[in-house]
């Protein structure tokens, strides 16, 4: 599953450079965080809920509104105008994978950023299908970089 988008802030791209390479800063905008893991500067294991709700109440499967997921992130690139982020884990018992690629131009004292994540959800794509997961992965994915955009103006 792939998701894209692009924002504008107000500082210039070292700035975003170092936010989004700063493990402190930018885990905070990981949505349900309750424990980091931060093993050197380019790897962290970070363990979060995914907020299934929407799904398991239709199915009448409230017990499972939550799924614990663990990933360990590793940077897979860091330069001044791409920052790469990739996630391996395990939630609900199957694997799960994300990459998230952050772009960075400088436009004088601001920055567009563009991003692309790509997740792959593994057998959690059978057990509530792909609309449901789209929708999940695409609120998360939009929190976290929603996150990220007004951290960075902070």
């Amino acid at each position: 599953m792939d998701f894209s988008g692009e924002f504008e802030v107000g500082a210039e791209p070292k700035a975003v450079y170092e936010y989004l390479t700063n493990i402190n800063k930018v885990s905070k905008c990981i949505p349900n965080l309750y424990k980091l893991d931060i093993k050197d500067d380019d790897n962290f294991s970070a363990s979060f809920l995914i907020d299934v709700s929407a799904a398991t109440e239709s199915l009448h499967i409230e017990y499972l509104s939550h799924l614990n997921a663990k990933m360990d992130f590793t940077f897979l690139e860091k330069s001044m105008d791409n920052v790469k982020l990739e996630g391996k884990g395990r939630a609900a018992g199957t694997s799960l994978k994300i990459t998230i690629e952050f772009q960075i131009k400088g436009l004088g004292n601001s920055s567009r950023v563009s991003w692309k994540a790509t997740f792959t959800p593994g057998l959690l794509l059978k057990l509530f299908g792909e609309k449901l997961i789209r929708s999940v992965a695409d609120d998360i994915i939009n929190d976290l970089v929603a996150c990220v955009q007004k951290s960075i103006k902070a």
